[in-house]
């Protein structure tokens, strides 16, 4: 074991880049690539972008918002389609940053 193990940092090696879980995208949690070198926040925000999850989750597990498409005809070709999950998404607006433009929350005058 290494010194980052006393500290509780475990690096966590990332095989393939382009498919990763949003559990993995992580802003606190150290990530390497398979050549041994940190990816660094801007590389981890690129990728979350890239893959449809909120760039700006900063804490635990970031918020899907998007699903990524690719067309059968043209495999290069990728469209985003906007996912509705209650409390954390709507229209590709992420709730859990966002929680004031949650259209499922009650205000207080209609809970009565």
């Amino acid at each position: 074991l290494d010194d980052r193990s006393q500290f509780g940092i475990m690096p966590m090696m990332i095989a393939d880049p382009t498919r990763v879980t949003g559990g993995s995208l992580s802003y606190n949690n150290l990530r390497m690539r398979n050549d041994g070198s940190v990816m660094t926040n801007d590389h981890i925000k690129e990728l979350r972008e890239r893959q449809g999850y909120c760039v700006s989750c900063h804490q635990g597990e970031p918020v899907q918002l998007f699903e990524i498409k690719k067309s059968k005809i043209n495999p290069l070709f990728r469209g985003k389609e906007a996912l509705d999950m209650l409390h954390q998404s709507h229209n590709g607006i992420c709730l859990k940053c966002n929680p004031r433009m949650d259209p499922y929350k009650l205000t207080r005058r209609e809970s009565r």
